[in-house]
């Protein structure tokens, strides 16, 4: 460390001083640097891994220029299954800890019991697959979210029981339905 000594060996301030803010001003460009990274890292969706066995059902829906639903589905009727696999995501994603109650869960709607049918109110306005006198017996939502300083990346995933349709395109008897709504900023 002969740079930060005088001619006569002994410490000089003001090499030292030198020394520190060059130091200051790479560990702050670094921070710069990183902080646009991690910015430009969030202008797109999250991307939530899908059960195995999932197909994706359709195109993408296009809510909004940073708002979009992604379908999957994947045969069979049960839903809670479904639902565990995205328990797991959400305790790697969170970093949680199975049984742990300050981790974040899905969510089960209703809590317990079944939605009873309500005739004449489609359960979603965003979604087409619902239609008028069909209503789901239990839903599962789980809420990833990667948001940081002034900006959002969320995926809400949603998860029931498939619905008869008389379109064949968008029958989903015999399925479980998943629904990826990513929302995010630019």
């Amino acid at each position: 460390m002969n740079f930060l000594t005088d001619k006569k060996g002994a410490l000089s301030w003001v090499r030292v001083s030198i020394f520190a803010t060059v130091l200051g001003l790479l560990f702050m460009a670094a921070s710069v640097v990183a902080f646009f990274v991690d910015q430009s890292s969030r202008n797109g969706p999250l991307t939530i891994e899908v059960p195995p066995g999932a197909q994706k059902w359709g195109d993408d829906i296009n809510i909004a220029q940073n708002w979009k639903h992604v379908y999957y589905r994947i045969p069979g009727d049960n839903v809670d299954a479904v639902a565990e696999f995205y328990k797991t995501r959400m305790r790697a994603f969170y970093g949680g800890v199975a049984g742990e109650e300050t981790s974040e869960q899905c969510q089960r709607r209703p809590p317990a019991g079944f939605f009873t049918n309500n005739p004449n109110t489609p359960n979603s306005i965003y979604d087409p697959q619902f239609v008028v006198g069909q209503s789901l017996p239990v839903v599962w939502k789980c809420l990833f979210d990667r948001s940081g300083l002034n900006n959002s990346q969320t995926t809400e995933v949603w998860i029931y029981a498939g619905l008869p349709n008389a379109d064949p395109n968008r029958d989903s008897t015999g399925y479980v339905v998943i629904r990826h709504e990513q929302r995010w900023q630019f």
